[in-house]
């Protein structure tokens, strides 16, 4: 997965936002099916998306994905929360 994130981020570098949010896009739905909807890495998967929506201008998308995000991670206990490193890269 954190192949295809460094790949998300060279398109929207580029400007490819199209490109970019489908990519992000394919690696969350693999994130929620690999470690589930609560882990902290689909978290940040969700929060990425919803940055890519909000700079292409899908603003109201990128709003639904940041408060399934917020609200999950308020579920959450701290020690839930923290993730070795190795699952981070």
């Amino acid at each position: 997965m954190s192949l295809h994130n460094h790949l998300s981020v060279a398109y929207e570098s580029q400007g490819r936002l199209a490109e970019a949010i489908e990519l992000e896009k394919q690696t969350l739905e693999s994130g929620r099916r690999v470690m589930g909807d609560e882990h902290p890495r689909t978290l940040a998967l969700i929060a990425g998306l919803a940055y890519l929506y909000r700079m292409s201008g899908v603003v109201e998308l990128a709003t639904s994905l940041d408060i399934e995000a917020f609200n999950c991670k308020k579920r959450l206990q701290p020690d839930q929360l923290r993730m070795p490193r190795k699952l981070i890269e």
